[in-house]
């Protein structure tokens, strides 16, 4: 289970880092982010992304075994409607779908 995100403190400073719009638009994360371009975060000592922190905010604990994932396919989006959970079979799935997912060739 991830990080109890209770204290309004907390969701107030986490708020401060995002470019919030309409519902329907990227909610983009203003503060670090790692090589891979997903925010990063630190909430009651834990480092974790910004985009994990935000679905506990909006939705409660991320059940162990699944991930958070995006819909809109940015890794800065913390928007909650642009987060869905799945584990790593459908982590892989959206990413081939999307067409994301490239095999480098062996001769």
């Amino acid at each position: 289970m991830g990080v109890p995100l209770s204290s309004k403190g907390v969701l107030t400073a986490f708020s401060m880092k995002v470019d919030k719009r309409d519902h329907d638009k990227c909610w983009e994360w203003l503060g670090a982010k790692d090589y891979g371009g997903y925010g990063q975060v630190r909430i009651w000592g834990k480092q974790m992304k910004a985009h994990r922190a935000s679905w506990e905010f909006f939705f409660g604990p991320i059940p162990n075994g699944l991930s958070v994932l995006h819909k809109c396919d940015n890794p800065s989006c913390v928007n909650p409607y642009h987060l869905f959970l799945g584990d790593q079979c459908d982590n892989i799935t959206d990413c081939v779908i999307k067409g994301r997912h490239f095999r480098q060739r062996r001769n």
